[in-house]
């Protein structure tokens, strides 16, 4: 009777681990698919339309952690500059995972349409640089941390200022040195991107490990879209510093 009460108990023992193993599992599975809904649930980073979006989408869908706070975390940036060059030109081009984009027959119209005689990138490009810089003439745009008259202190956003022959526009400048965004303050459907770090959007977007800082200059990015809201091509210029604020 010993032998088999000794019996039940190691099975009435080993059950009860059993049990206690079979309910770990489940509450740690528990806590991982939570976890996992969790993480889908949070918005996922695609790379952004580069300039001038309609909507507010900015604000929405966080493309940096400083964007998404409404906050400047550097002082880099201040400083008033002026237009400079185009240093990288992306047309929306056609792919089997991209199938709004342009085929090489409408690129080759889009540079025709430019003035554009032996249908190279390289001439289009210098089109496009002349064309900005008459629009540019006698433009400056001033970025500075505020001082608060009330607090004593910097706030926590940017500000800037666009100066040109026909007045002023000015807005809030929220990111960091890799990625930052200036919203005009009488539209915050309109806005600009920009960063130190980066000429190509979408690496300033993963913060790819190749930075192409250039110093005293900021990259500006600029999307151009037809009248249905296509995007055409995305170019990035370079703006120089002429003066320290």
């Amino acid at each position: 009777m010993d032998s088999e009460k000794k019996k039940k108990i190691k099975i009435i023992v080993l059950s009860i681990l059993l049990a206690i193993v079979v309910i770990s599992i489940i509450v740690f599975a528990s806590i991982l698919i939570i976890k996992q809904n969790r993480n889908n649930d949070t918005p996922t980073i695609d790379e952004p339309q580069e300039n001038n979006s309609q909507g507010t989408d900015i604000f929405t869908n966080s493309y940096n952690e400083a964007i998404s706070k409404r906050i400047l975390t550097t002082y880099n940036y201040s400083g008033t500059y002026e237009f400079e060059e185009s240093v990288y030109i992306y047309f929306n081009e056609y792919s089997e995972s991209n199938p709004n984009g342009l085929t090489q027959t409408e690129i080759n119209q889009i540079m025709l349409d430019k003035g554009c005689t032996n249908l190279e990138r390289n001439e289009f490009r210098k089109i496009i640089d002349r064309e900005k810089a008459q629009s540019t003439s006698g433009e400056t745009i001033t970025i500075s941390k505020p001082f608060s008259d009330q607090t004593g202190t910097n706030e926590s956003f940017g500000y800037y200022v666009v100066s040109n022959p026909s007045g002023n526009s000015q807005g809030k400048v929220y990111g960091d040195e890799n990625l930052a965004v200036i919203v005009k303050d009488s539209d915050e459907s309109v806005y600009t991107f920009i960063s130190l770090n980066y000429k190509k959007m979408s690496d300033a977007v993963s913060v790819a490990d190749s930075k192409e800082t250039l110093d005293g200059k900021i990259y500006v990015f600029e999307n151009t879209y037809d009248s249905n809201g296509r995007l055409l091509y995305s170019i990035t210029y370079t703006y120089k510093i002429i003066k320290t604020v």
